[in-house]
């Protein structure tokens, strides 16, 4: 490492802060340290090796990130809802059920028949008092227990189909 007055652990302390993505400014201000240092700090031939090694590396499996994410996506079209909301592309409620709207269904013919047809089952049972078939009632738990876990986990547990 290039010299520098500032001890070893505050280098490091601030090259690790630029590597997790905070600003200059904010590392200047938080280390009590003057923004130029840290900009010389950051530009160490090392620090710029470090920076270069994990793009590449980044580069290198964007492809497959991204195709993992679009199959991903294909299966199950709340993880896309979830995912632009979470990047503030869809930021409210009513923006959030326009974009739904104007969505090509993500499910064949066949699965949305299904959830007709166990949301009609659901209906009878809670307000006419007819007994759903035997598994029925578990099956249908859980499914509503997935959805309900990936609204709430906004995505982070992606579907295993």
């Amino acid at each position: 490492m290039r010299g520098s007055y500032l001890s070893l652990p505050k280098v490091l302390r601030i090259q690790k802060r630029y590597v997790a993505g905070e600003n200059k400014s904010e590392i200047a201000k938080n280390e009590k340290v003057d923004r130029g240092t840290v900009s010389r700090i950051v530009k160490f031939p090392e620090m710029q090796n470090f920076i270069a090694r994990m793009q590449e590396e980044l580069f290198a499996i964007a492809p497959d990130a991204l195709a993992s994410f679009h199959a991903q996506v294909k299966m199950d079209g709340r993880l896309a809802c979830v995912f632009l909301k979470d990047l503030q592309i869809i930021s409210t409620r009513e923006a959030l059920a326009q974009f739904v709207s104007a969505s090509p269904p993500t499910e064949s013919g066949f699965e949305r028949q299904a959830k007709l047809v166990a949301a009609v089952l659901l209906e009878a049972r809670d307000h006419m008092g007819v007994e759903l078939p035997p598994g029925a009632e578990e099956a249908l738990a859980k499914d509503a227990r997935e959805c309900a876990e990936a609204e709430k986990t906004s995505g982070a547990k992606l579907s295993r189909r």
